[in-house]
Parts: C-alpha cells; sequence; structure tokens
C-alpha cells in the first residue's frame, strides 16, 4: 500500500527512488509482474529508479527492455544510451559470502542452495 500510495502521490521531478526487493512477500509471480509493472511506470517518471531483486523476470528486464528500445527508433529519448541498466553484487563462491564488487551488465545468481 505504501508504495501505491507513494506512486500517485508523489511528484517525480528530480526524484531519485530506491526499492530493495519489490514485489517480495507474496506469490513469487504475482510479485515478480508487480514489480515489473511498478518499474515499467517509474521509468518515465523517476529521474532514477535503483532496485533491487532476486526475481529472474527483473534481471532479465535490462536485456529485454535495451533490446526492444534499440530496434523501435522513436524511444531513444536518452541520445542512444541504455534506460536499463544491469548489475550483480560479486559472490566468492570459497567463503560463501558476498564480495560487495559491483560488477555491470551481470545479474547475479541466487546462491541459496
Amino acid at each position: 500500500r505504501d508504495i501505491v500510495r507513494l506512486v500517485e502521490q508523489a511528484s517525480f521531478d528530480k526524484v531519485l527512488v530506491l526499492l530493495d526487493e519489490v514485489g517480495s512477500g507474496t506469490n513469487p509471480r504475482e510479485g515478480s509482474a508487480i514489480a515489473v509493472s511498478l518499474l515499467r511506470h517509474l521509468e518515465s517518471r523517476a529521474s532514477l529508479t535503483v532496485a533491487t531483486t532476486h526475481f529472474s523476470e527483473l534481471k532479465q528486464m535490462a536485456s529485454v527492455e535495451n533490446e526492444a528500445s534499440s530496434r523501435s527508433s522513436s524511444s531513444s529519448s536518452l541520445g542512444g544510451e541504455r534506460r536499463w541498466l544491469n548489475a550483480s553484487v560479486a559472490f566468492d563462491m570459497e567463503t560463501l559470502r558476498p564480495t560487495y564488487q559491483l560488477v555491470m551488465d551481470e545479474s547475479g545468481a541466487s546462491n541459496a542452495m
């Protein structure tokens, strides 16, 4: 409910939106759909949105959205720059701990098991 209120009431002029595990806490399929819809909604409103996730659908969004926009010449509002970026935090498989090193253009694997 807080996210709905934020989206409905906020003025997004020069706003940074941070979403941590957006769509979690519900059925994974529903949560992923909610998160995708919210990120697409914020794309045209917020100056910058940063979202963390374990949802595979969200991890794939950057490449899917960038590929779709590169095929459409009318969607280039950033002068050819990518509108969606993907990154992950490196993980040390020997120590089973994150290294906190940011790896651009690569979605991270889930290391739950």
